[in-house]
């Protein structure tokens, strides 16, 4: 999901550069290493059904998972049509309500 900021990182640079410093560390990390977004989701999913963690804890790895399948779509849609230049004024509206 961290490609969604592309658009408003190129209209907002300091807010580029406090994303560069502190979310695309973690973004990169998460992409080179194989499979390791799959064991997140798996992690996240079956590792708080029978954990002993408190409410909210589960509440939040279970509000990451829904967030991670409820991507799926938008990423798709933009990886359609990513690099078509007569989609720009839709994929750029839909990827900075993804972000936010």
């Amino acid at each position: 999901g961290h490609h969604f900021a592309k658009y408003i990182n190129l209209r907002f640079p300091p807010l580029a550069a406090i994303d560069s410093i502190t979310i695309a560390p973690l973004a990169d990390l998460v992409e080179s290493v194989p499979f390791l977004s799959l064991i997140l989701f798996l992690v996240l999913s079956l590792g708080t059904r029978g954990a002993n963690l408190s409410r909210p804890v589960k509440f939040n790895a279970q509000q990451a998972v829904l967030i991670d399948v409820a991507l799926v779509f938008p990423e798709l849609f933009g990886a359609a049509f990513e690099g078509q230049r007569a989609f720009v004024p839709l994929m750029e509206p839909a990827s900075n309500f993804v972000f936010y």
